[in-house]
């Protein structure tokens, strides 16, 4: 007898609320739907407290670039998370739930050595685990030859995925593939333009 092995998608890639909600609200935000945006940053900073890098590139982007009205629009999100924070720290005394969370997610990954070693184990993750590297490979081929990544939503869409990267390397006591969900959509992207 022959077995057919069937593989889902949550099999070949987990998708986690704060990927999608980083990925809605980066592909809103390209397509200049700024209200829109904003929610989705709003929805993404509740599911997951990390996802607030995403609304904070683009509120500097557009303050880059002198749209000051629509950059304030993600304060918005900004504000969900901090009374998010409020209402936590009231039910527990604590801003982050407790000490112990605070000391293993905020401190105890500051040490430099630390950084680096997390760092490098997120790069290897990325770019090279799982065969990634050849997708790294096409992004860097790609880079050098073409002039593919040198629009404005590329550069977007890298500084989104580089300020989340930089964001769990510093305040991640966890080193888990996981956290790095809300970058592969970007990333596969990159490597599928690139190839």
């Amino acid at each position: 007898t022959t077995e057919i092995y069937t593989l889902s998608l949550h099999d070949a890639l987990p998708i986690s609320p704060a990927m999608l909600f980083t990925a809605l609200a980066l592909l809103l935000f390209l397509q200049n739907r700024i209200v829109a945006a904003t929610m989705a940053s709003i929805v993404l900073v509740l599911v997951k407290e990390t996802g607030v890098v995403a609304p904070l590139v683009f509120g500097l982007w557009l303050t880059h670039e002198r749209r000051w009205r629509e950059a304030l629009w993600f304060l918005a999100p900004v504000v969900a998370l901090g009374l998010w924070i409020g209402i936590l720290a009231h039910a527990t005394g604590h801003w982050a739930g407790s000490e112990e969370f605070t000391q293993y997610n905020v401190y105890y990954p500051l040490h430099p050595v630390r950084l680096a070693i997390n760092l490098a184990r997120r790069m290897y993750y990325l770019l090279f685990a799982n065969f990634h590297w050849i997708g790294a490979f096409a992004i860097l081929f790609a880079w050098r030859t073409s002039r593919i990544f040198r629009t404005r939503a590329w550069r977007i869409a890298w500084l989104v995925a580089a300020a989340h990267v930089v964001m769990l390397t510093a305040f991640g006591g966890g080193v888990l593939e996981r956290y790095l969900l809300p970058v592969l959509p970007v990333l596969y992207a990159a490597m599928a333009a690139g190839l």
